[in-house]
């Protein structure tokens, strides 16, 4: 169950003018894959404000590579480093997704999150 507004459009800590609806939440990563194909599915609504959000309420989530992950990445044949694509999945389908790598800014996503970035060797974050 969740706690919703008087029409159901955010969700908010109970109290006066809010009521109880069930509903369910997969991770994005989850939701990336199942929505498509479960058209009754959907979201749950956004906090009225971010003060009601916890940390467990992530809006996105990384699908490739996963955390910890060890790549390889080819050389072309023209003798470059090929291009590693990174790609993670949103709740909110208008989010512009800005990425960076070790803190150097690779550019933006906007509705297919999907970034292609040459990787130099080593541990990334």
């Amino acid at each position: 169950m969740i706690t919703v507004d008087t029409d159901a459009s955010h969700r908010v800590p109970p109290g006066p003018g809010s009521h109880q609806v069930s509903g369910f939440s997969l991770p994005p990563a989850m939701e990336y894959y199942y929505a498509p194909t479960h058209p009754a599915y959907r979201t749950l609504p956004p906090w009225l404000d971010a003060d009601g959000a916890t940390s467990a309420q992530r809006p996105m989530q990384m699908i490739y590579p996963e955390q910890g992950a060890t790549l390889f990445v080819p050389v072309q044949l023209n003798g470059e480093l090929g291009r590693v694509v990174f790609q993670l999945a949103h709740q909110r389908t208008d989010a512009t997704v800005h990425w960076d790598l070790d803190g150097k800014y690779l550019g933006s996503t906007q509705r297919e999150h999907r970034l292609a970035s040459v990787v130099p060797d080593g541990e990334h974050t």
